[in-house]
């Protein structure tokens, strides 16, 4: 094992030399819990494997990309009382899907195709969504009833107050450059047309088309790929 890496964990065992204990808040290094992780001799260590090459932004990013989720996911099945997913089918139905076919709500959330059928009953069965005929014999274009259109507004106002709320420590300047290194990270993180479980499946389009410059993503899939504009 080389000096840039330290173990921590709990699934294998293997010899690790002496090493300073530098993460001594993490659950790892409770007694009792997992053990010794960090010593001589032979130790308990994860299939984890943490470096240092691994630039202190990115590992902050990482965390806060996991905390957003979780607690955007949580608040957005409280306020229907559903499955985050179907949270997600109901704000996107709300924003910017406008009776979309269930293959067309299968890529936008990225699941299969037997998965978004059975999500699609249950949003029926709850009274938030109504199968149409779509544009053709086969096809079935789905559309929010006013109850579905409640929930939706729910789900909106729950994911937009966790993400205010952590924004809430950020004065107006700090926000703006946010704003600004945000839009460059999603741009670079842009896939080709055709890609499922899309980035913007949870957003408020609204927001992004009336504010500024507008979507820092859609604005560089145009420039990029302007025949699916």
């Amino acid at each position: 094992m080389t000096d840039s890496h330290i173990y921590c964990g709990h699934e294998r065992t293997g010899e690790c030399p002496d090493r300073e204990v530098l993460f001594p808040n993490h659950p790892a290094q409770v007694p009792g819990r997992w053990g010794r992780v960090l010593g001589s001799g032979r130790v308990r260590r994860s299939l984890l494997v943490v470096t240092d090459e691994l630039a202190h932004e990115a590992n902050l990013v990482g965390s806060l990309a996991l905390a957003l989720s979780d607690r955007t996911a949580a608040a957005m099945a409280d306020a229907c009382g559903l499955s985050s997913s179907a949270a997600t089918a109901l704000s996107a139905l709300h924003h910017f899907l406008d009776r979309p076919t269930i293959d067309l709500l299968r890529q936008v959330l990225g699941l299969t195709s037997s998965g978004t059928v059975r999500l699609v009953d249950t949003l029926v069965s709850a009274g938030f969504v109504r199968r149409r005929p779509g544009s053709d014999a086969r096809s079935t274009a789905l559309t929010l009833t006013a109850a579905g259109r409640a929930a939706a507004k729910r789900v909106v106002a729950a994911r937009a107050a966790v993400l205010t709320s952590a924004l809430a420590p950020l004065s107006s300047a700090e926000r703006a450059s946010l704003d600004e290194l945000v839009g460059k990270v999603l741009v670079g993180l842009m896939r080709p047309p055709g890609a499922t479980r899309w980035n913007c499946r949870q957003c408020d389009t609204g927001v992004c088309r009336n504010t500024g410059p507008g979507c820092p993503v859609r604005n560089a899939a145009l420039a990029r790929y302007p025949l699916h504009g």
